[in-house]
């Protein structure tokens, strides 16, 4: 399916495009339950990836998916995107597990299922689960460049970052055009401490501005942060900070640059913003160690406290 594989990119033009997509197949037949199962997944992709604000995006996804399980109870696709939707956008980690194990007694050996496990599992610090359902997954499909990818994601939240990097440089290495695992690589390398290999993968991405805004600009300035090039990690920062006149940023990849930079304070309230905003970036507060000069900080405490499974 055209949709399917529109979603497998990841990136804004691409989910705008399976949105295009799914509504389309949905005016010619309003109750087919894949095109809605593919909408929902759109519009949750669209704030999970940062390219749209969290509420109107998850907001959009309940419609689609509580109308799928109307029409269809037993869809294990149903379930799972309903635990994603839970776990990103309501913090509900009690629903959002007792969908996701509904999803797996219907349909075990459904890829997506284990991918959104692994997901649930990532967020609450489960690393070892997570890993083992991702591998699950990939043994139901061993040639899956996501699936391959999604291990290697798993590995940069457990922050095994030699690991990823080893996966994901063998997945370039045997398909260049596999954008999404070199925008991976290059977080795997900045967090590992090695900003001069994030740079040049930063360099190879393409340049498209919700991509620019969702994560490649961040990540520039943080390496630049990283290196010690205060005046060009500044001028990513203002470059970020005029972007939100014209497009949509997540206050999460401001406050990556700002506290790289030692803005601590304003860090701190793009953070808060966030949490407002109910950002899933947040859920990565613990497993993405990009605010270490915060952590002692009760402001950054209480934020972390309150995004994450109790």
């Amino acid at each position: 399916m055209p949709g399917k594989f529109l979603l497998e990119k990841r990136t804004a033009p691409a989910f705008a495009r399976a949105i295009e997509f799914f509504e389309a197949s949905l005016r010619s037949e309003p109750h087919y339950v894949p095109a809605l199962a593919g909408l929902a997944r759109s519009h949750a992709s669209l704030a999970e990836y940062w390219h749209a604000p969290s509420r109107p995006a998850f907001e959009q996804a309940k419609r689609a998916i509580s109308r799928v399980l109307e029409l269809d109870p037993s869809s294990a696709i149903g379930h799972a995107v309903r635990s994603e939707i839970l776990c990103f956008a309501d913090w509900n980690w009690k629903g959002a597990k007792a969908e996701i194990d509904l999803a797996m007694l219907l349909n075990p050996g459904s890829t997506f299922v284990r991918n959104n496990a692994a997901w649930l599992h990532v967020c609450a610090g489960r690393y070892r689960e997570a890993f083992s359902e991702a591998q699950h997954a990939l043994t139901l499909e061993p040639s899956s460049l996501p699936l391959q990818l999604l291990l290697a994601r798993v590995l940069v939240h457990d922050k095994d970052y030699r690991n990823a990097v080893s996966i994901m440089s063998n997945l370039l290495d045997s398909d260049p055009a596999f954008y999404i695992a070199r925008r991976y690589r290059a977080q795997a390398y900045l967090l590992q401490g090695d900003p001069d290999r994030a740079l040049d993968d930063l360099e190879l991405l393409r340049r498209e501005l919700s991509e620019d805004a969702s994560f490649r600009l961040p990540m520039l300035g943080r390496a630049y942060a990283d290196l010690g090039d205060a005046e060009r990690a500044t001028a990513v920062y203002r470059q970020l900070q005029l972007t939100v006149q014209t497009q949509f940023v997540v206050g999460w990849n401001h406050a990556i640059v700002a506290a790289g930079i030692g803005r601590r304070d304003e860090a701190l309230a793009y953070l808060e913003k966030a949490f407002v905003d109910r950002e899933p970036s947040l859920l990565f507060l613990k497993s993405l160690p990009w605010f270490e000069n915060l952590v002692e900080l009760p402001r950054f405490q209480a934020i972390a406290r309150a995004a994450q499974p109790g």
